[in-house]
């Protein structure tokens, strides 16, 4: 009877274990499962972020790429290294001065003469520069850029060249050299001279 009694409270005492054991696993599975999810939805949340912040990182260098594509003006330092793009387009004739031919150094208003401008060079009906040289109808002659004050000007390397020549570029507010009211220069102005008959055209881009 007694041995009985023993076998049946061992059984009851490995059924029990093995009921806490199986309850034991279930909660075991229940909190990795718990876990895994948890960490799932971490890992996306953070991928979200970043490619957003990625995103954001993306529009805010296109943006300021297309500021600086789009931005104009007078750079001298980019012009002294031979890069137009800055003052590319078709400039007007804004006037022309000579003491032979106008009063003193006074300009006369008017001309319809074209500066084209591209990237790499600079044309006029009588002269092409570049970096490197500036062109006449029959001769290529070198050139050096030097900075004046708050111009640059571009002039043969050759200075007893029997016709000489200069290409000078004036920002805006730097001079009052072409100006007939003494005012400073409200648009970038381009002054081509020659030592013929000591002429000079002024041209603007009116912006």
């Amino acid at each position: 009877m007694i041995k009985k009694r023993n076998l049946l409270f061992s059984i009851i005492g490995l059924c029990l274990f093995l009921t806490a054991c199986g309850t034991s696993t279930n909660n075991s599975n229940k909190s990795t499962t718990k876990t895994t999810v948890h960490n799932t939805k971490k890992q996306e949340n953070t991928a979200s972020q970043t490619k957003k912040q990625n995103n954001n990182d993306s529009q805010k260098n296109n943006n300021q790429a297309a500021t600086k594509q789009n931005s104009k003006g007078m750079n001298l330092d980019e012009i002294k290294n031979g890069n137009f793009a800055g003052i590319a387009g078709n400039w007007q004739e804004l006037g022309s001065m000579s003491p032979k031919f106008n009063d003193g150094n006074k300009i006369k208003p008017g001309g319809d003469n074209q500066l084209t401008i591209s990237n790499g060079d600079l044309k006029s009906n009588d002269i092409t520069l570049t970096k490197d040289s500036l062109t006449t109808s029959d001769k290529s002659n070198p050139v050096v850029f030097n900075s004046s004050g708050n111009y640059l000007v571009a002039a043969l390397q050759d200075e007893t060249a029997p016709i000489n020549w200069s290409v000078s570029f004036y920002p805006k507010n730097t001079t009052a050299k072409f100006s007939s009211d003494g005012q400073l220069n409200s648009n970038d102005l381009i002054a081509i001279w020659t030592s013929n008959n000591n002429y000079t055209e002024v041209f603007t881009n009116n912006n």
